[in-house]
């Protein structure tokens, strides 16, 4: 492209050379990425930490011992869509990130990311234990959470309540209550159940079934399967009648589905989710 805006832009040197130096920009930030260097090695018998970064073939080489490094922090960024959206987190899909961090580091230095939650507390926990460090979830700013790595594999419940993280402090439902208190491997659930027959689905069944009745009746009298009188052009009493059957079985369908649809609330790393389900099956996250 900066070939051809140089050869083919004759008229205008002005403009020629700003569409060459503005791809030039292009053609330099390509050769960065191809020539920059960051390699992290690190040595579990000896906790040794050797540091490459740099541009090639001037890499600055540093050398660490493991036993300096901090911990091992998650945190969690909304990875840029394009959208000029005002809301700049709308549209934009959340990542984490898994990094090495040392004392006099502000970010440290990325070893792992993922698109995924459990995909990334997973990580975590797993470079933590690997590396035998603190492992800190810094997806909330205001609040961190940090762990010893030798306690990541230990039930919470069987803690002492003192020593537990106040993030596990979640109460259970009275009894009685048919409200259902999920646990997974990312997060928690809160099933909220279905509402059940009510007022709501005899409505919407009732007026469902208008439709699906006249749509029937109509079918039925231009097959002649019923004597009943009706008018209109042959191409509307082939489309009108089973378009008033589907219209009035899809609100009945959607009365009951409505009506035996759970409600789920759900908490996965630094996401809030609602959904529903029904019938075996979920849909509609938010």
């Amino acid at each position: 492209f900066t070939a051809l805006c140089y050869f083919v832009i004759n008229d205008a040197p002005a403009v020629r050379w700003g569409f060459v130096g503005f791809s030039l920009l292009f053609v330099a930030a390509g050769i960065a990425g191809v020539f920059w260097r960051l390699e992290l090695d690190i040595d579990l018998a000896m906790r040794k930490v050797r540091i490459r970064r740099g541009m090639w073939p001037a890499t600055k080489t540093t050398y660490r011992s493991l036993d300096e490094a901090d911990e091992v922090w998650l945190t969690m960024k909304f990875r840029s869509s394009g959208s000029k959206n005002k809301n700049k987190n709308k549209n934009k899909s959340p990542w984490w990130f898994v990094s090495l961090k040392f004392p006099e580091e502000k970010k440290g230095i990325r070893i792992a990311a993922s698109s995924s939650a459990v995909d990334g507390y997973e990580r975590c926990e797993h470079y933590a234990t690997r590396l035998q460090l603190d492992a800190v979830d810094a997806t909330d700013k205001k609040s961190l959470t940090r762990k010893s790595w030798e306690r990541l594999d230990e039930n919470l419940m069987r803690l002492p309540r003192e020593e537990r993280p106040e993030s596990e402090h979640v109460p259970h439902p009275p009894a009685g209550s048919s409200i259902e208190l999920l646990w997974s491997t990312g997060g928690r659930e809160i099933l909220l159940p279905a509402l059940g027959f009510s007022g709501g689905l005899v409505f919407l069944a009732a007026f469902g079934g208008i439709f699906a009745a006249i749509g029937s009746l109509a079918l039925m009298a231009t097959q002649g399967v019923i004597n009943m009188p009706i008018e209109g052009s042959d191409t509307a009493l082939m489309i009108v009648p089973p378009v008033f059957i589907v219209v009035g079985l899809g609100i009945i369908w959607l009365g009951i589905k409505g009506s035996y649809s759970a409600t789920v609330i759900g908490v996965e790393g630094a996401s809030l989710y609602k959904e529903y389900a029904a019938f075996g099956k979920r849909s509609g996250r938010k």
